[in-house]
C-alpha cells in the first residue's frame, strides 16, 4: 500500500504541472487580446488572472 500511496502522490504532482501549464498557456495566449483598464505596466496578467477568478494579489510595490 506504501507504494501506491507514492504512485498517487506523483500522478498528483504531475496533474498539477499539466493544470498549470494549461494555464500559463491560456494566459499567454489571450494576454495581447484583452485590453486591460490600467496601463500594462501596472498589471500583470496572473493579477488579472487571478482577478477574473474573484482573488486580488496585493501591489508589490
Amino acid at each position: 500500500s506504501e507504494s501506491f500511496g507514492l504512485n498517487r502522490r506523483r500522478k498528483q504532482g504531475s496533474s498539477f504541472s499539466r493544470i498549470h501549464q494549461a494555464v500559463r498557456l491560456r494566459l499567454s495566449r489571450r494576454a495581447p487580446a484583452v485590453a486591460p483598464s490600467e496601463p500594462p505596466a501596472s498589471k500583470d496578467p496572473i493579477d488579472s488572472f487571478l482577478e477574473g477568478l474573484g482573488f486580488r494579489r496585493a501591489p508589490i510595490n
